[in-house]
């Protein structure tokens, strides 16, 4: 696939190698922006870097510092073969699993690309809320060989340059345009760039449109409507009345 500018020729593309974008049935922005990812992937794939070593279990290691080893292999075979371009959205969670019997502690490290907050009507508490606490009943604790209850816990471990958010359930009730979230390493701060939207009350029907911000090179920034053929100037408040139709929010770390 090329990078191309036109949206014409990028819809060709995309239906060259995704058949059901052919017509014009309703198709979920968010899936789109995976399938993107997916094809540039493919496409732009480096095949040159050696595989990295497993990192060594020594008892001297301290523990912080053994995860940290675990969440760079973890990471540099995620992204072994991905292109520059494609890292930019991709971060990485940090699972954790604690079992309340034995106390043993099971963790994972899986990368992300784009974050669903649920029923959450503020990004920020939205966020925080992603990385609650939860308990489980019914786990088979490899330990203790039997069905335990268990303490739940993602974390955002690796914030990626790009942080694409999900909002399928369409209840935001307040968008910040600036936004800070920290990681295992330290806070990062973030501006919205982009907001997909949706009007109407099911994903196969209704219209989607987009709200885009052009950065100036006097660090101006415009915001643009965009809705099928249409762009227009906008500006930010305009896009809070809209609160209720955002779907999709794409932040850039500054």
């Amino acid at each position: 696939m090329k990078i191309v500018g036109k949206p014409d020729e990028f819809r060709q593309q995309m239906v060259d190698v995704y058949d059901d974008y052919a017509g014009y049935r309703q198709q979920d922005c968010n899936e789109c922006f995976m399938r993107v990812l997916e094809v540039w992937e493919k496409e732009l794939r480096v095949t040159s870097r050696a595989i990295p070593p497993n990192p060594a279990m020594v008892a001297s290691i301290p523990p912080g510092d053994l995860l940290k080893h675990f969440s760079l292999f973890s990471w540099r075979m995620h992204t072994l073969t991905m292109p520059t371009l494609c890292k930019i959205f991709y971060g990485q969670i940090r699972s954790l699993i604690t079992c309340r019997s034995c106390k043993q502690e099971k963790n994972s490290f899986i990368p992300f690309s784009s974050l669903s907050l649920l029923g959450q009507s503020d990004v920020i508490v939205g966020l925080e809320a992603y990385q609650s606490t939860e308990y489980l009943d019914g786990y088979d604790c490899e330990v203790c060989q039997r069905k335990t209850r268990i303490r739940k816990k993602h974390l955002l471990w690796k914030l990626p340059k790009v942080l694409v958010l999900q909002c399928p359930m369409k209840d935001l009730t307040f968008l910040h345009e600036n936004i800070s979230v920290n990681d295992q390493l330290k806070k990062k701060n973030y501006t919205l760039r982009s907001v997909g939207c949706h009007s109407g009350q099911d994903i196969n029907s209704g219209h989607y449109y987009a709200y885009a911000k052009y950065r100036q090179r006097d660090n101006h920034n415009i915001w643009f409507s965009v809705s099928d053929e249409s762009v227009k100037s906008s500006h930010f408040q305009k896009l809070l009345g809209r609160c209720g139709d955002v779907y999709m929010l794409c932040y850039e770390r500054v």
